[in-house]
């Protein structure tokens, strides 16, 4: 073996000497690097929410993180992180639902987290959690008064092979209560699942790209044309029974629609059959 030549044991030695030099001064001015400062906050923000959150201690899974920014002043580390976590909760509802009336239902929520770090204490503590943009998670209350908030929680069907078994499947989703909350909710149903919802298996056997074209209500029953494509290239018993459930199930939450007519371009007769 070649002895080593004296520049590169130099190089060596110089490349050590400033990893300690680097350590000393981290160790002598309390502080640690900034990915260690990153993971520490998250660790802080997820045993915070596992612990504290009352609406995920209540029935929370899956959590995930998603989204990480940091603030910081001029000349200095870190001084506060800005994340935002997702999870389901198995029924409707915020925080503690102990004794409520609940629908039992897959719920996702989003989880806007802010850390600072404790003066006294040098640790991460969470100073904001607010859940779905209307939950405060530290107070256990509400922004707004639930009346007064511009979306309601509504149940959307989306096909999910439940052993071994195609059903409708109700996933929790925020909805805009501008104008018609029925229409609403049938255009949230024909954007699909979203990405999360996916990956847990759910899916759309409505077509992409299909509209609404007319809505109304006449006796208890919600009369509802779509485009076209609704009737585009759908084959199969399975599939329209599929289309018809995910919109009829929609529809029937309302407790003022007792039945369902699906028209396309106006026409009922002759559509979506097998």
């Amino acid at each position: 073996m070649k002895p080593m030549k004296r520049s590169t044991m130099l190089l060596i030695i110089a490349v050590l000497m400033v990893g300690v030099a680097a350590g000393a001064f981290f160790l002598l001015r309390g502080e640690e690097p900034e990915e260690q400062q990153r993971a520490a906050a998250i660790e802080a923000a997820e045993r915070w929410i596992r612990n504290n959150s009352p609406t995920f201690v209540y029935d929370g899974t899956d959590l995930e993180l998603r989204e990480v920014d940091k603030s910081a002043r001029e000349g200095e580390g870190p001084a506060a992180y800005e994340m935002v976590f997702e999870f389901d909760s198995r029924h409707s509802g915020y925080g503690d639902r102990e004794g409520e009336m609940l629908a039992q239902v897959i719920t996702p929520h989003t989880l806007a987290i802010r850390l600072e770090k404790g003066a006294d204490s040098g640790r991460w503590e969470v100073t904001r959690a607010v859940n779905d943009g209307v939950f405060d998670e530290i107070a256990g209350t509400f922004l707004e008064e639930p009346g007064d908030r511009d979306t309601r929680r509504l149940e959307l069907f989306f096909m999910r092979v439940e052993e071994g078994q195609e059903e409708a499947v109700a996933v929790s989703r925020e909805v805009s209560a501008e104008g018609a909350l029925e229409v609403n909710a049938l255009e949230a149903l024909l954007k699909g699942p979203r990405p999360k919802e996916k990956e847990k298996g759910y899916y759309s056997s409505i077509p992409e790209g299909v509209e609404i074209e007319q809505f109304e209500i006449r006796a208890a029953t919600a009369y509802v044309s779509f485009s076209a494509q609704m009737d585009k290239d759908v084959a199969g018993s399975a599939r329209v029974q599929a289309i018809r459930e995910q919109v009829r199930l929609t529809l029937r939450q309302f407790e003022h629609i007792q039945a369902v007519e699906i028209a396309v371009e106006g026409q009922t007769e002759g559509i979506l059959q097998p």
